[in-house]
């Protein structure tokens, strides 16, 4: 298949002995009923993702919603290199799309091996906390789904799973079309931040209640010490920031009795650290820290991508809950968006009832799954349709004391591969 080739055949064919030139000759080529000057190729090693890194940044920073931060190159990248490059449970797959050469779409995608079940999923699931197509506007873009949806059908796998798609993106109305919904559906709220010029604008807007409760908050707590606030975008502050909100998180886990396999991966503050350089225009990490007397009370870590805040995590000292500073680290943050122009206040699901008071909105966020055969069925419909939502509502009911025993036989019975 070269450039220019009328490419009318119906059936999908996938060749692994690419011609050479052109632009299929990176990744695994795939013919399909797509205009002339089309192809369609499966990115599948570490150097074809890190040479597409150009091309990618392009597209995205032309045509994508800012909520694609999980498909940033530079988030896709460093995860694939510290968690997917060399794990025999993880094959690449990322689909792209071009036309006349240049790239249209990119679905980043990775095969997963779960037991005896290979899933396709999301590039960096579960590290990724919304997934989506990044694709240019073009008379041909549903042509392209397709393309890619019958790649990605005809793979060699059991099933897929596609979690926190947004409502109203590319992927939400492509898969409502294709996919069985799952009952762990979801909405992430938010904070509109274009009524607010300035900062006063963002105050006065709040409630009178609103006002006097975090003035009250703040002040109490700048009584036992002396109290600041600072966010961190780059170098070694950040790393160090990064730091200590995993460890106050860690903390926290082990405090409620909670498992959650990615914060206490061993190398979550390597990937964080790999990307703790800033890069104009792009996915950047920033980190809140509240302090008193040099004590850390309350870390953030968040991106900033287009002109939107996502908190990606939030945390505060436990053995200071009844002070609240996460309250007053909060309305910091938020402040600090106001200064810096920021449009949107992202909080992210899972849909906790705190975030209301943070919130002027929200977004429903689904999980879509689809078996290809028997074990497939068992894995995306039985556990991840129906067992799952279940057992996970159960877990969270549970008092701490009894998740403690759960985690703890948990923890004992298994081995520790790389987290998926």
């Amino acid at each position: 298949m070269v450039p220019g080739q009328n490419l009318t055949e119906k059936r999908i064919h996938v060749h692994e002995d690419l011609q050479t030139g052109g632009a299929c000759s990176r990744g695994v080529a795939i013919c399909l009923d797509l205009p002339e000057g089309s192809s369609l190729e499966v990115v599948k090693t570490t150097d074809e993702l890190m040479q597409l890194g150009p091309e990618w940044n392009a597209l995205q920073a032309e045509h994508a919603p800012a909520h694609t931060v999980f498909q940033t190159h530079k988030w896709c990248a460093a995860w694939f290199e510290r968690y997917g490059a060399g794990n025999p449970h993880i094959k690449l797959n990322t689909i792209v799309g071009r036309e006349n050469g240049r790239v249209v779409m990119i679905w980043p995608m990775m095969i997963v091996r779960h037991g005896p079940v290979s899933v396709m999923k999301w590039l960096t699931d579960p590290y990724a906390q919304y997934g989506d197509i990044v694709a240019a506007p073009s008379a041909f873009r549903l042509a392209w789904l397709e393309a890619a949806w019958k790649a990605i059908t005809n793979s060699d796998i059991d099933g897929i799973s596609l979690r926190y798609v947004r409502e109203g993106s590319i992927a939400h109305r492509f898969l409502s079309q294709k996919h069985v919904k799952t009952a762990d559906n979801n909405a992430a709220p938010f904070l509109d931040l274009t009524p607010y010029s300035d900062v006063d604008a963002y105050s006065s807007a709040l409630s009178r209640n609103q006002r006097s409760q975090r003035s009250k908050l703040g002040k109490r707590l700048s009584k036992t010490g002396n109290v600041s606030f600072a966010v961190y975008r780059s170098g070694t502050e950040l790393k160090a920031a990064i730091d200590s909100g995993l460890a106050l998180k860690r903390r926290w886990l082990k405090e409620q009795a909670f498992k959650a396999d990615i914060l206490t991966e061993p190398g979550f503050e390597g990937f964080l650290s790999d990307l703790a350089y800033e890069q104009p225009s792009g996915m950047n990490v920033a980190a809140g820290v509240l302090s008193r007397n040099d004590e850390v009370l309350s870390v953030d870590i968040g991106l900033h991508y287009k002109n939107e805040y996502f908190g990606y995590l939030l945390v505060q000292d436990v053995e200071l809950l009844e002070q609240s500073p996460i309250k007053v680290h909060l309305d910091l943050l938020q402040k600090w968006t106001v200064e810096r122009g920021f449009t949107r206040f992202d909080l992210m699901i899972p849909n906790d009832g705190y975030k209301a008071h943070w919130a002027s909105g929200e977004v429903k966020v689904d999980d879509f799954v689809l078996a290809t055969n028997l074990w497939g069925a068992a894995y995306c419909n039985g556990y991840l349709g129906w067992l799952r939502p279940k057992l996970k509502r159960i877990y969270h009911a549970m008092p701490a004391s009894l998740r403690q025993a759960v985690v703890g036989r948990s923890s004992n019975s298994q081995s520790k591969p790389p987290r998926t």
